[in-house]
């Protein structure tokens, strides 16, 4: 996701693989929100292929102040994806691209109940 075109070819190629029918997206990418329009041809790709994004907290909200005591997997673990969320949300994706399909994924979402 660094590099727009690269990343919409790499949807390309996988798209072509058997089975696949998502994407998994850092919350964000070096800093810069899912909502930026260079990200829109992605989604749009998405939204032909019916493909679901899968959002995962990486470079977590907050990190100068929980390194310890696990507070990362405490909490910011759990606003991140919240936070990607409503970038997707308010910056107009989900209305531009309304049959793409979104979750948020956090590490209590993968673990047995």
């Amino acid at each position: 996701m660094q590099d727009a075109k690269l990343a919409l070819r790499e949807l390309e190629r996988a798209a072509k693989l058997r089975g696949m029918r998502g994407m998994y997206l850092s919350t964000n990418v070096n800093g810069v929100e899912l909502d930026e329009q260079r990200f829109w041809d992605i989604y749009a790709r998405a939204e032909e292929l019916g493909w679901a994004i899968f959002l995962h907290p990486v470079d977590t909200i907050g990190r100068d102040r929980t390194g310890k005591y696990y507070l990362r997997t405490c909490s910011a673990t759990r606003t991140t994806p919240g936070v990607a969320a409503a970038h997707l949300i308010f910056g107009g994706v989900l209305d531009r691209f309304q049959s793409c399909k979104s979750t948020c994924l956090t590490p209590e979402a993968l673990s047995p109940a």
